[in-house]
């Protein structure tokens, strides 16, 4: 059993993430394994978890209009997050709620201005505990909430 599991959605970042694995000397502690984070089925695979840990796509549809130049390289799959940048943290909450165990964090990283919405998602689901933090230049990145599970039900 693997303390750490790293979900990857693109072949070519699978390989990426399972070489810096190896790289780091860490093979024992990590597991890559490919699935998309928007699928319950991705999610009933898991065991349950203590803690879920993401920066997912959250540009919404104007912001993608409007890219810069730099960015552009990037995947849609990673920057995309749905006309108001937050389908990723509806379904991960919806999805994976159960995956957490009694007590486990949900820790999101969101956009710049995106903050207070993640949190009500995260109070919407049944999530308590929820606060939000601010990076190193003082701007509200961090969402946090504890599980909604009610006990710690090992039947996942």
């Amino acid at each position: 059993k693997v303390p750490v599991r790293l979900v990857e959605l693109s072949d070519r970042a699978l390989e990426y993430l399972r070489r810096n694995i190896a790289l780091n000397g860490v093979s024992d502690l990590c597991e890559a394994v490919q699935g998309d984070a928007l699928s319950d089925r991705t999610a009933e695979q898991m065991p349950l978890c203590d803690l879920i840990v993401t920066n997912p796509p959250y540009l919404t549809e104007k912001d993608m209009r409007e890219l810069q130049t730099e960015v552009k390289f990037e995947p849609e799959t990673a920057l995309a997050g749905g006309v108001d940048g937050l389908d990723f943290y509806r379904a991960i909450c919806e999805n994976w709620g159960d995956t957490l165990a009694h007590g486990g964090i949900l820790l999101f990283e969101c956009g710049w201005k995106q903050a207070d919405a993640v949190a009500e998602i995260l109070q919407k689901y049944g999530f308590s505990d929820v606060c939000i933090e601010k990076d190193d230049a003082g701007v509200p990145r961090i969402v946090i909430g504890r599980s909604p599970r009610e006990d710690d039900d090992l039947t996942k």
